[in-house]
């Protein structure tokens, strides 16, 4: 680490590198929350999207009521 004369400061070339480090930190934490932003909503988009598709070609079956369900409808 480099000091100056008195030993008792880190010179600006020591401060400025520690600050762009903490800069790219902020900055790499900021990317990646908004790809979590981004990627939630894009993903369940994409599943409804899905499942919409399989329900309109008729790969999914309609619900359908089982028995004891309706014996205990009153």
């Amino acid at each position: 680490m480099d000091w100056d004369e008195e030993g008792q400061t880190m010179t600006i070339r020591v401060s400025a590198t520690s600050a762009l480090g903490v800069l790219r930190l902020a900055f790499d934490a900021g990317v990646a929350l908004l790809s979590t932003v981004v990627a939630v909503p894009v993903s369940f988009a994409a599943g409804e999207a899905r499942s919409m598709a399989q329900t309109a070609r008729g790969d999914i079956a309609p619900a359908t009521e089982h028995p004891a369900e309706a014996a205990c409808d009153v």
